[in-house]
C-alpha cells in the first residue's frame, strides 16, 4: 500500500495534489528489437532499491539485451468522486547507476510519452515474463506530450539528481484521458515511455521508478451543502413565534436561487415557508424564517436549498427532523390555603395560593378580601393586598401574604396577572373565610358543654346550652357562629330565623 501525499493548495476551488508512482518497471527484448518476438515484461515495487531497479527506455547499439519502453502507474483514488481535473504534470529523477555507468556518459535521449491500458497489477508479482502485449500497448496508446522531451545524463559519475527539466507538463489529451477515466470508474492511470531520438554510443535514460511522481490539479464538483439545521424554542405555546434556521455554503460561491423549510404538522399537511440570508454572505451563510405555530402536538421539518446553477441539496437527506413541540399553555392558579379557618383579631392570618404555566411568567398576584354578611344588604368593600413570591420563579412559584383582620366573616380571591392577562382564583365567586372572633372570650375555659354565640361580624351575644336554644337569646334573623367552650375548639355556622 503507497502513500498518497497530498498538498493541498486551495485557490478558490482548484486543490493540487501530488502522487508517488504505485508501480514501475520495463519490456526487456532478448532478441533483434527491429523484430516484434519475445519481450520480457519487468514490473517493480516502489519500496525496492531504485539504484537496482530503474527504469530503463532506449537500446543497446549492439543488439543484445535490448530494452524498449518504460512503464509506470498511479494510483488515483484519492481523488475525489465528482471532481474535474484542470491540468497534471510528471517529474522525474534522472537515474545514472555503476551498473551501466559505461554506456551512459554524455548520453542524451528524446522521449515520449503514451497511454497504457493494460494494468500493471494484473501482472504482480511478475520479475519477468513473455508478454509482447504490454510492449505494443505502451506504442500504439494516446501521446501525452505534444514534442518529443530532452533528457540528458548528469556528467558526474553514479550520482542522480532532481533538474527543473525532469517536470513534464502533460498536454490535454491526458487531462481528457483522465477524466474520461474517473467518469468510468477507473481509478488508476499507466503510461509507456517511449524513446524518439538519442545521442551517444549505447545511449538510453534511466529514470528512477520510486522517484517518479504524477500532478494534478482538480477542480471540485458543484455540490452545495445545508447543514447545522435548528428549531428555537423546541417547545412552545399554540400561537407562539418559532425560528426555523439552516447554514448554507455552497462551494463555487453560487447563491441560492431558493430555501426553503418544509415543516409537517401535526395534521400530516406540510406547510412550505422560504428562508431569507440572517447572518454572513449569500454563499456562505445563515438562513432563518420565524412563523407562528397554530396547530397542538409534533411538528416535523426538513430543509431544501437550489442554487442558481440548478444543483439540488437537502438536509436531512431524507425524511424529517424533529421539529417543535407545540401545546395550549394553560395558567393556573391552585392550591390555596388560609393558616386558620377560625382565630381571633389577634391572631394574623397567612393567605396561600401555588402558580404554574409552562411558558408564561406571572408579573404578580394580589389577594382580595371582604367581610360577608348575607343578611345586610349593603355592599361591603372589597381589599386587596399585593403577595409576596416566597418560593419558585415566575412560571412556578408559591405566593403568600399575612394579615391581621378584624373581626368577622371574611371571604376572598386571588387574581395572578400576566402578559396575557388578569387570572382569577377561583374563576366565579369567592373561597369562604377566615372567620375571625372577637380576642379573649370563651378562650380560657376548659370545660366543655355550653356555647358561646357571636354575631357575623364576629361580637360575643351570649350563651345557649344547644344550637336549638338560639331564640331563648332573643336575637334577630342572621347568621351566627357557635363554638363550644373549649381551647381550640371548632366553630358552627348558623343560619337562624325567627
Amino acid at each position: 500500500m503507497k502513500v498518497v501525499i497530498l498538498l493541498l493548495a486551495i485557490m478558490g476551488q482548484i486543490s493540487d495534489s501530488t502522487v508517488q508512482v504505485q508501480y514501475y518497471g520495463y519490456s526487456y527484448r532478448t532478441d533483434e528489437w527491429w523484430v516484434s518476438e519475445e519481450t520480457y515484461f519487468y514490473v517493480y515495487l516502489t519500496d525496492d532499491d531504485p539504484l537496482s531497479y530503474p527504469i530503463m527506455v532506449g537500446y543497446d547499439d549492439d543488439w543484445i539485451d535490448e530494452w524498449g519502453r518504460g512503464y509506470i502507474q498511479f494510483d488515483l483514488s484519492f481523488i475525489p468522486s465528482g471532481a474535474t481535473i484542470q491540468s497534471a504534470g510528471l517529474r522525474l529523477y534522472v537515474a545514472y547507476d555503476g551498473q551501466w555507468s559505461d554506456e551512459w556518459d554524455g548520453s542524451w535521449s528524446s522521449l515520449l510519452l503514451y497511454s497504457m491500458e493494460q494494468n500493471l497489477a494484473d501482472w504482480y508479482p511478475y520479475s519477468g515474463g513473455e508478454s509482447s502485449t504490454l510492449f505494443n500497448d505502451a506504442y500504439d496508446g494516446y501521446l501525452f506530450v505534444d514534442n518529443p522531451f530532452y533528457v540528458e545524463m548528469d556528467p558526474q559519475y553514479n550520482v542522480y539528481y532532481p533538474s527543473d527539466s525532469t517536470f513534464l507538463p502533460l498536454n490535454q489529451a491526458f487531462v481528457d484521458y483522465l477524466n474520461s477515466r474517473l467518469a468510468q470508474g477507473i481509478t488508476w492511470v499507466g503510461l509507456g515511455i517511449v524513446k524518439y531520438d538519442e545521442e551517444g554510443s549505447d545511449a538510453g535514460v534511466n529514470f528512477f521508478g520510486e522517484k517518479t511522481y504524477l500532478y494534478v490539479s482538480y477542480r471540485m464538483p458543484n455540490q452545495p451543502v445545508l447543514y447545522d439545521p435548528r428549531v428555537v424554542p423546541d417547545t412552545g405555546e399554540v400561537g407562539s413565534l418559532f425560528s426555523f434556521l439552516v447554514r448554507y455554503y455552497d462551494n463555487y460561491n453560487y447563491p441560492p436561487y431558493a430555501i426553503d423549510a418544509v415543516v409537517l404538522k401535526p395534521d400530516s399537511v406540510e406547510d412550505t415557508f422560504s428562508l431569507s440570508l440572517l447572518q454572513g454572505q449569500a454563499y456562505d451563510g445563515v438562513y432563518g424564517v420565524r412563523v407562528p405555530l397554530s396547530n397542538e402536538g409534533q411538528y416535523y421539518v426538513y430543509f431544501y436549498a437550489v442554487n442558481s446553477q440548478g444543483v439540488y441539496c437537502r438536509v436531512p437527506e431524507s425524511g424529517y427532523l424533529t421539529g417543535p413541540y407545540v401545546m395550549i399553555d394553560t395558567i393556573y392558579l391552585y392550591n390555596p390555603a388560609v393558616s386558620a379557618d377560625t382565630g381571633t383579631n389577634s391572631t394574623p392570618f397567612t393567605f396561600h395560593i401555588e402558580y404554574y404555566s409552562r411558558f408564561t411568567s406571572c408579573d404578580s398576584v394580589k389577594l382580595f378580601y371582604f367581610l360577608y354578611e348575607p343578611f345586610d344588604s349593603t355592599k361591603q368593600d372589597t381589599l386587596e393586598v399585593m403577595m409576596d413570591l416566597v418560593s419558585g420563579s415566575g412560571l412556578q412559584g408559591t405566593y403568600e401574604k399575612t394579615l391581621s383582620l378584624s373581626i368577622g366573616h371574611y371571604k376572598h380571591f386571588y387574581i395572578a396577572y400576566n402578559y396575557k392577562g388578569a387570572f382569577k382564583y377561583p374563576e366565579t365567586d369567592a373561597l369562604d373565610g377566615p372567620v375571625v372572633l372577637q380576642s379573649g372570650v370563651g378562650e380560657t375555659v376548659t370545660q366543655g358543654g355550653d356555647f358561646e354565640v357571636f354575631d357575623v361580624v364576629g361580637r360575643f351575644v351570649g350563651r345557649v346550652s344547644s344550637p336549638s336554644d338560639l331564640k331563648a337569646l332573643n336575637l334577630p334573623s342572621g347568621v351566627y357562629f357557635l363554638r363550644q367552650k373549649g381551647f381550640k375548639s371548632k366553630v358552627k355556622k348558623v343560619i337562624y330565623w325567627r
